[in-house]
Parts: C-alpha cells; sequence; structure tokens
C-alpha cells in the first residue's frame, strides 16, 4: 500500500480535490489509479477490467486516500486534518465542547496532541476534573463558582456533571468529586438543571452525574448538598434502560418509584413505556411499590394500554400479575385488546383473549387491525365491501403507521396507506411522521416505501424543527453503530431531495452536525 504523509498544514479542501481527481482518474482508465482502488477490501482481487466497469464512487476514492494517509476511514482523516487545523485559542473551546457531547475519542486525541490541554482554561480544567487548579482558581475568584461562561455558557457544576472523561478515565474522577465538593460550599445549588429544555423539560445536575459522568460519588454529593431524588427525570430515565444497580442507589436516598414524570405529570410507569420496554426496570418499580394501574387523565390510558400498543407478552403479563386491569377502556373506549388488534400487536392481543380480555372491534377497526398485520388481501376485500371505511379513519389510527415504520413492517406500510392514511400526518404530540420514525430506528425498506408513496423529506416535527434527516442522524448517535441503517436511510432521504438546514433555535449537537457531514461527502 502507498504511504502518503500530510504535510504539516492539511488542508481538508485540497484532500477532496486529490479524491475527485483520483475517482476521475479511474473512470478514465487509467492503470495506475485503478491499481490504488484495491486498497479497499471491497475491490481487492479485481482485475483493472472490472474496476473500469464499476461505477466508482467518490466516497470510495477518498476511503483509497484515508488508508494512504494511515487512517482507516476518510471520517478519521478529516477529523485529524480538522483538529491539527485548528487555531491554538480555538483548542481549548473545542475540548471542553468535545468532553460535554460525549465525543470522548475527540477530546482524547486533542488531550494527545495538547498536552496542556488542562491549563489552557479553567472550563478545560472542570471536564478534567484538575481539583488542584480549579481549586486554585476558585480561591483567587470566588465568584466563579456560580458564573456561566465557557463554551457551553453553562455554571461550572454544569459542566463538572456532564463530562463525559470521567467514565473513559480521561478525567480524574476523584477530582470532579472535590470539585463538586467545592462548588457547592460556595453556592452553587444542588438542584441546578442544565439550560436546555428536552420534551418540555430542563434536565438536573443530578440525571448529568448519573447517567452522563456515570459517577455516583459526584451523584452522593450533590445528595448531601440538597439534590432532590425525585426531580422527575433521572429515575424514570434509569427505568427505562433497567439499569438495577443505579435505581437501588436512588431509592436508598429517598426516590419514589412512583414520581411523576416531569414532562407531563403522568406516572413514572406509565411513562417510560412510551419508550422503552425494559422489563427489568417494570419490574423493578413494580417491586418498589409502583402502582401498576395508574391512569393518565388525559387520555384514559394505562400502563397496559401502553404495553398493549408495544410491548410483548412478558411485559403484559407482569402488569397482569402486579394488579393491572386487563378490560380497563380509555377515554375512547378502547382496551388493551383493542389497541393491541389496531397496532398489529398479535401475540398480545391473542393472550389478552386467552385471559378473557377479548373485545369485539368497530368495522373501521378490524379494518386497520387487519392491515396493521400486512393483511392487504383482507383489506381490500372490507374495502369492496364498504368502501366507506376509508372515511372513518381517526387521528389515532395513525398509531399503527408510525409502529409499523419503527418496525420496518413494509406490507403493513402498504396496507395502511391502502385504506387511505395520509402518509405525511403528523402524530397530535409532537408531529413526527411515518417517514420520521423510520428514520430513526434506521429502517431502510420502510424508508423507500414511504418515500415510494410520496413522503415528504421536508416536513419538520413540532418540537424540534427538525426534517427525517436529522431524526435519522440522531438515531445513528444513539445507536452508535448497534442496530438499524442509519447511514443508508440518511443517504435515500438526501437522494430524495431532502433539506440539510437546521431550523430550530436550539443549535445541533456538534455529533448530529459530523454525522449529517459525513453522510453528504459519501454522496458526493
Amino acid at each position: 500500500m502507498p504511504h502518503r504523509t500530510l504535510p504539516q498544514h492539511p488542508d481538508i479542501g485540497q484532500l477532496k480535490r486529490q479524491a475527485k481527481e483520483l475517482k476521475r482518474a479511474a473512470g478514465d482508465g487509467d492503470v495506475a489509479a485503478l491499481a490504488r482502488f484495491r486498497q479497499l477490501p471491497a475491490y481487492a482481487g479485481w482485475s483493472d477490467d472490472a474496476l473500469r466497469n464499476e461505477p466508482l464512487a467518490l466516497h470510495d476514492a477518498q476511503s483509497v486516500l484515508a488508508r494512504e494517509h494511515g487512517f482507516p476511514s476518510w471520517k478519521a482523516l478529516a477529523e485529524h486534518v480538522e483538529e491539527a487545523s485548528l487555531r491554538h485559542d480555538d483548542i481549548p473551546t473545542a475540548f471542553v465542547e468535545a468532553a460535554t457531547d460525549g465525543r470522548t475519542d475527540r477530546a482524547r486525541r486533542l488531550l494527545e496532541r495538547h498536552r496542556q490541554l488542562p491549563a489552557a482554561s479553567f472550563h478545560a480544567a472542570l471536564v478534567m476534573g484538575d481539583a488542584p487548579r480549579v481549586l486554585a482558581r476558585l480561591a483567587e475568584q470566588p465568584a466563579l463558582a456560580t458564573q456561566a461562561g465557557g463554551p457551553r455558557g453553562w455554571q461550572p457544576l454544569h459542566y463538572v456533571c456532564h463530562t463525559s472523561l470521567g467514565r473513559s478515565g480521561l478525567a480524574d474522577a476523584a477530582g470532579l468529586v472535590a470539585i463538586a465538593r467545592q462548588l457547592l460550599a460556595m453556592g452553587a445549588d444542588a438542584r441546578l438543571r442544565f439550560p436546555w429544555v428536552h420534551h418540555g423539560v430542563q434536565r438536573a445536575v443530578l440525571w448529568g452525574a448519573m447517567l452522563v459522568t456515570e459517577s455516583l460519588a459526584l451523584a452522593e454529593v450533590l445528595f448531601a448538598a440538597g439534590a432532590d431524588p425525585n426531580d422527575g427525570v433521572t429515575l424514570p430515565i434509569l427505568a427505562s434502560g433497567g439499569d438495577l444497580a443505579r435505581l437501588d442507589f436512588l431509592h436508598a436516598h429517598g426516590a419514589s418509584a412512583n414520581q411523576p414524570w416531569a414532562t407531563d405529570g403522568s406516572a413514572t410507569l406509565y411513562a417510560i413505556l412510551q419508550w422503552s420496554n425494559a422489563i427489568d426496570g417494570v419490574r423493578w418499580l413494580l417491586e418498589h411499590g409502583a402502582d401498576a394501574d395508574p391512569v393518565f387523565a388525559t387520555n384514559g390510558e394505562s400502563p397496559l394500554h401502553v404495553a398493549a400498543r408495544r410491548g410483548d407478552v412478558a411485559l403484559v403479563a407482569l402488569l397482569a400479575a402486579h394488579g393491572a386491569d386487563l378490560t380497563r377502556r380509555r377515554a375512547d373506549g378502547r382496551t388493551p385488546y383493542a389497541i393491541a388488534a389496531l397496532n398489529g400487536n398479535d401475540a398480545v392481543a391473542g393472550w389478552l383473549a386467552a385471559h378473557g380480555a377479548g373485545d369485539v372491534l368497530a368495522p373501521v377497526d378490524r379494518l386497520v387491525a387487519s392491515a396493521a398485520r400486512g393483511d392487504r388481501a383482507a383489506v381490500d376485500a372490507m374495502l369492496a365491501e364498504e368502501p366507506t371505511l376509508r372515511g372513518a379513519i381517526r387521528a389515532d389510527h395513525y398509531a399503527a403507521l408510525y409502529r409499523a415504520a419503527e418496525e420496518g413492517h413494509v406490507a403493513a406500510i402498504e396496507a395502511l396507506l391502502a385504506c387511505g392514511l395520509d402518509v405525511d400526518r403528523g402524530d397530535e404530540e409532537i408531529g413526527k411522521t411515518a417517514l420520521h420514525c423510520a428514520a430513526m430506528r434506521g429502517q431502510p425498506d420502510a424508508t423507500r416505501a414511504l418515500l415510494a408513496h410520496g413522503a415528504s423529506t421536508a416536513v419538520r416535527d413540532h418540537e424540534f424543527h427538525a426534517q427525517p434527516l436529522v431524526w435519522a442522524a440522531e438515531g445513528s448517535r444513539m445507536a452508535e453503530g448497534h442496530g438499524g441503517e442509519h447511514a443508508v436511510v440518511g443517504r435515500l432521504l438526501l437522494d430524495a431531495g431532502s433539506p440539510v438546514d437546521w431550523q430550530s433555535d436550539e443549535q445541533p449537537g456538534d455529533a448530529i452536525v459530523e454525522i449529517l457531514d459525513e453522510w453528504q461527502r459519501m454522496r458526493r
């Protein structure tokens, strides 16, 4: 493999031009250019003639250049060039932003390149847990203890409770605790919340200490200073992930399994089932006193209704064993059985029927239930017999379409759209469409099906003002390469003309921007 050395001040623009020239030369049949593509595993052993007939992409040429410079991917090369090109004054800012945005690898690279970073700024010392340096600055300037500042405009306690460097071993874990203790002693508020709003709620620094910095010792210091174990965020999120050890820790400090979810005041058990099926977390809540059958006043739903929509038999059986009412009707009159059937959740519907909780479905509900199972023949037969059923479709029937998109159930998507559902209709809560759902889960087949039916790539949800492309990037960030084909979905959306601009008042995280930039580079 040819080895190339980057200049002292590399230029990403020049490297992009080299990649384009390499692609062009290979397209012209240049033997030397074609030989360079054999470095890629996909083309190892290919003949010149085979390569000439292959539509080599720009991202392939970029990958060749990356390997020739000793990097595993174009992204790694681009990151190296960007970091090497930072102005001296921008390095501490980039480091703190990476440390507080979960980009530990980037922070590590910057630290390896610039060993004096902890000394470069007060906020760099904070995220590194450099207690001697931070405490010395606080002694000189006590007002810093509660003063907002740094790259994020946060108070110092925010940075200490939102650095990913502690859990990676880059920061001094004991130093972070010592800094927090001193900040609290100097007037910092243990119930401080982060300034951004997520689902209508500002998360507490306790959440950051336990789920971002991942330090129980840090949480202990916050509790000693008056942190609230019932902040409506920390325990619900830990329960949704089935994190039993940290749930036990919270419970030991007074957390209630029945505390209300901060977003809407619903019971924690009901709230977490909206996005998680972590049965261990549900079992922990029930074993620690959570009511198995709380009713959310807004819609009359109980946890069992939610489990019937998106859960499995084991979850439904667990709730039933703790006293959940199998036949409770929501405000709209639907039972858990009806909800399971409407969402194509046949296993749960069958279990409920076998336990005496079956129900008679209205004609339009039977239509949607058949579609949710992907039974196009039954849908066509019902519509042929009673075409007016299309006009009976209501907003609550769309849950089946969103679920089908999340699960990549193409037959169900096709059948539901045949019933007359609008492919671009957003949900009542935040306006997400089926395409948003497919993008978040990294479901390329569902994305193709929805695009084929004219789904808009430009429609934005109401909360984040983000198009499906941004949801795909967020899904990719959360999945971290596990499950889902988010990059494939991203390219499909870009190829379909998705806008890339950001319309939210809140700027996207750097990790999202990097993912979107990478997907765009792969198409060039």
